[in-house]
């Protein structure tokens, strides 16, 4: 619906990143653990991110089809 979706996703991927180092800043947790809980953190992410759908290209910028 807009030419901007992929900076939507990407812009949503890195709030719900944030949001989900949240629950690291409580008590209760050892330094390993944190770091270690905030790597796969990153891991998924990136994994994530990684597998969002690259743009084609706009219409404009297409090459034209063929007269048949």
């Amino acid at each position: 619906f807009t030419g901007r979706g992929r900076l939507l996703w990407t812009v949503a991927a890195f709030a719900v990143l944030l949001l989900s180092f949240l629950p690291l800043t409580g008590s209760g947790m050892s330094g390993g653990t944190r770091t270690s809980l905030a790597l796969m953190h990153l891991a998924v992410a990136a994994a994530l991110m990684a597998g969002l759908p690259r743009p084609e290209g706009r219409p404009t910028e297409r090459s034209p089809a063929p007269h048949g």
